[in-house]
């Protein structure tokens, strides 16, 4: 099996596991190395609202969580306000203890992924 079909069946095993909802790190070039909440996954693509600890991005001011899902962590967190497409084979390890637990920041995510819908 020379490289370019074990890359292939890399991918569709990782498109197997990955559910919305979830939390990974994704390392694109826009958020590399960030932590990201999935909100949809289809064919080669994931679309996903990622995480950061600053207020601002790219001139773009983020949304501020109400609770910081890593528990150890007290620094304040935000999301960007837009939900990011990404290719599959940028999606990195799962991160199972930084899922978002609070109602208000879930409600957020549910928000910006209707708002996602509606841009189409």
């Amino acid at each position: 099996m020379d490289k370019r079909q074990q890359a292939k069946k890399n991918q569709e095993r990782k498109l197997k596991r990955i559910r919305a909802g979830e939390t990974w790190s994704i390392n694109d070039g826009f958020t590399r190395g960030h932590k990201s909440t999935i909100t949809k996954v289809k064919n080669n693509e994931v679309r996903h609202v990622p995480r950061t600890y600053q207020p601002v991005t790219r001139n773009v001011k983020n949304i501020k969580l109400q609770e910081n899902p890593q528990k150890s962590d007290k620094r304040d967190t935000y999301i960007l306000p837009k939900v990011q497409r990404t290719k599959i084979k940028f999606v990195g390890k799962k991160r199972n203890y930084e899922d978002i637990k609070n109602p208000v920041d879930k409600s957020i995510i549910r928000h910006l992924k209707k708002q996602d819908k509606k841009n189409k």
